[in-house]
């Protein structure tokens, strides 16, 4: 895997055992490997997104890493796009939607 994927996916694994000082995550086009996890002693805010069209990382991956982290008592913000394996104007305006709502929590 290259070391964006590599990143993504150390901080969705990051997320689910977080210390405190994490206080949420962004995850693009990530997945999360199929391991037990422990449910974590606190809800993480996520913005989570995912191309219908990512032939890199299938988005049935995105989905179910969703699910994941939902059935952890994570808050979850599900975005999906028509794109590729891409980062989209119309995320990126999600994304700082989120922040800007995220922001108002802490």
């Amino acid at each position: 895997a290259s070391d964006l994927y590599k990143r993504q996916l150390m901080a969705m694994m990051t997320e689910i055992t977080a210390s405190a000082s994490i206080q949420g995550i962004i995850a693009l086009s990530g997945y999360l490997p199929n391991l037990i996890f422990e449910t974590p002693t606190r809800s993480l805010p996520c913005f989570l997104s995912h191309g219908i069209r990512d032939a890199i990382v299938p988005f049935k991956s995105g989905e179910q890493a969703m699910q994941t982290l939902k059935q952890l008592n994570h808050s979850v913000t599900w975005h999906h796009n028509r794109r590729e394996h891409t980062v989209d104007a119309e995320t990126i305006e999600e994304i700082k939607k989120w922040l800007m709502g995220f922001k108002n929590r802490i």
